[in-house]
């Protein structure tokens, strides 16, 4: 079953999208994409916002993500054109990186890049090798540096289900 997110957005009269422009207070501002518009992923907060300037006529749009889809990757990307050998170059270096020596290619939160080098024919240091993904049970890359008050998630992720919050 693919997950989606969903979230709301509001249309002015002419077809542009509302931007919230946070620096002075929160008043409105028509960027001219969606990419920089306000999204709510509450309906009643939306609304709320647009009740405050009734006099505008926006209308409320709903707006459905595929979240397994949101992220590809570059080895993703080369792989689905079928190049086959550009896929292979990443794959090697995201094992070797610059330094020409196996190490590990799990991310840590806040840390960056493992230092400990690889068990021979994998991947990953004997810590992360077997870390599965919160969303799929393959093998883990990284884990979610999102924070929650003093605390970071540290929920293990792939490359194509990166955890999200909010």
């Amino acid at each position: 079953m693919t997950k989606q997110e969903i979230r709301f957005v509001l249309m002015a009269q002419d077809g542009s999208y509302v931007g919230v422009d946070e620096s002075s207070g929160g008043y409105p501002w028509y960027p001219d994409s969606l990419f920089r518009a306000k999204f709510w992923s509450d309906k009643g907060e939306a609304l709320k916002y647009a009740h405050t300037f009734k006099d505008e006529g926006w209308t409320l749009h709903t707006l459905k993500f595929d979240i397994s889809s949101t992220y590809v990757s570059k080895a993703e990307l080369a792989e689905a054109r079928g190049d086959k050998d550009y896929a292979e170059y990443l794959r090697l270096a995201r094992i070797y990186g610059a330094t020409g020596e196996a190490t590990c290619v799990f991310s840590e939160c806040w840390v960056g890049r493992c230092k400990v080098g690889v068990i021979p024919g994998e991947e990953f240091c004997g810590q992360h090798l077997g870390k599965k993904c919160w969303a799929c049970d393959e093998q883990a890359i990284s884990n979610c540096e999102s924070t929650m008050g003093a605390f970071v998630c540290g929920v293990y992720q792939c490359e194509k289900h990166p955890h999200r919050h909010g």
